[in-house]
């Protein structure tokens, strides 16, 4: 009997005992998920993101499945991103949703690969990358790595290719030049983009009309262990200026690769007038400090002293004006011996103009290129210097 009432109280210890865990785990269970899930949680801030080098990233496209994507191809997706715009109204946009990009420790994104408008899952906001082009994407280059398909790389059509013998201790560090929705140049594993969203039709066309020419040149600084890479590019489209181009020097000094020096800054000059006595109109580019006289036709100084009479009656001043002329863009360039020397210079020519009484002329910006860097020379109106020829 005795033996009996001790495996009862056995056993009922053992029960009251179990019980008491089960309902402690119980308890601690939705504690321990709701803690879970707070480390667990996925980030919303594109800030943040676009700010990281190469977050893990995996990518899948519609009806397809998750492939992980190279540093360097992330870095570039990025980069793209980077330029985004807020969009109202558009919380329609997830219908046209065709990739997802899945950043560790990031709430998906949702991509339209051909508009450009991307947004975190589940959130209303919709983005747009500013001046998206879907050449971009279209380029995307899918790779086998260690058994591993994996997003590669954007393809790229070649534009210019090269090196620099610079660094003896080392092989030559390969350069490159090329197009993969936009205009690029990389030394060994440096890029920089030298234009943004160009149409891939300026590449590829055989129309004289509507391609873009690219050029590269280089010069080495064997003492100073640098290089000098200038980058040209003229679109040459049929407008009242003729063409489009585009000038832009970098320097690489083995590690890093950075624009120095680009002629677009020279389209936002001020252009002040100077003086004005017997015909000759002195304009000053102020960021210069340059001077430039051109001589007057008989039609402009006929417009212009009617011009002048005009402000006289406003009270105005002619002198010292800066919205008088400006510069409107830059058709072309050319390396030629602009003086004789039996050195080629830089002439990159300007198209000035003003208002209704403004004189139109185009303008020749002149610079050494050399090992040690680019240097303004002169700057010289065109109906002066015709023996200047950069057509």
């Amino acid at each position: 009997m005795n033996r009996k009432i001790y495996i009862a109280i056995i056993i009922v210890f053992t029960v009251v005992i179990s019980g008491y865990i089960v309902s402690i785990n119980k308890e601690d269970s939705p504690l321990k998920i709701q803690a879970a899930s707070k480390e667990e949680a996925l980030s919303t801030d594109l800030g943040k993101l676009i700010s990281q080098e190469a977050p893990e990233l995996r990518i899948k496209q519609t009806g397809g499945s998750y492939y992980p994507a190279t540093e360097a191809f992330t870095e570039r997706l990025l980069a793209e991103l980077k330029n985004y715009s807020l969009e109202e109204g558009q919380q329609d946009a997830g219908k046209n949703s065709d990739v997802v990009l899945s950043f560790k420790g990031y709430q998906n994104i949702n991509l339209n690969s051909k508009e450009g408008y991307f947004w975190f899952e589940n959130e209303q906001q919709v983005y747009r990358i500013t001046g998206w082009s879907s050449v971009l994407w279209d380029r995307y280059v899918l790779k086998e790595i260690d058994g591993q398909i994996t997003y590669y790389s954007f393809e790229k059509d070649i534009l210019g290719r090269s090196f620099i013998n610079l660094y003896q201790e080392t092989e030559a560090d390969k350069v490159l030049l090329y197009y993969d929705g936009h205009i690029r140049l990389q030394v060994k594993d440096k890029a920089v983009t030298v234009l943004s969203y160009i149409e891939e039709d300026w590449i590829e066309s055989l129309i004289a009309s509507n391609q873009i020419i690219n050029q590269l040149y280089i010069k080495e600084n064997p003492e100073d262990r640098k290089s000098l890479l200038l980058v040209g590019s003229t679109y040459s489209h049929t407008n009242k200026y003729g063409s489009t181009s585009w000038l832009s020097c970098y320097e690489y000094d083995g590690k890093e690769l950075k624009e120095i020096w680009n002629i677009a800054k020279m389209l936002s000059s001020v252009i002040k007038v100077k003086a004005y006595d017997n015909g000759i109109l002195t304009l000053e580019i102020k960021e210069l400090g340059k001077e430039l006289k051109i001589k007057l036709t008989q039609d402009e100084i006929s417009n212009l002293d009617d011009y002048l009479k005009s402000l006289q009656l406003a009270g105005e001043k002619f002198i010292g004006k800066e919205d008088y002329e400006f510069f409107a863009a830059m058709p072309r360039y050319k390396f030629l011996d602009y003086n004789g020397d039996g050195n080629e210079e830089l002439v990159a020519s300007l198209y000035m103009r003003g208002g209704a009484p403004g004189i139109t002329e185009n303008i020749y910006f002149i610079y050494d290129f050399t090992k040690e860097g680019i240097k303004l020379v002169d700057v010289l109106p065109a109906r002066e210097n015709l023996k200047i020829d950069i057509n």
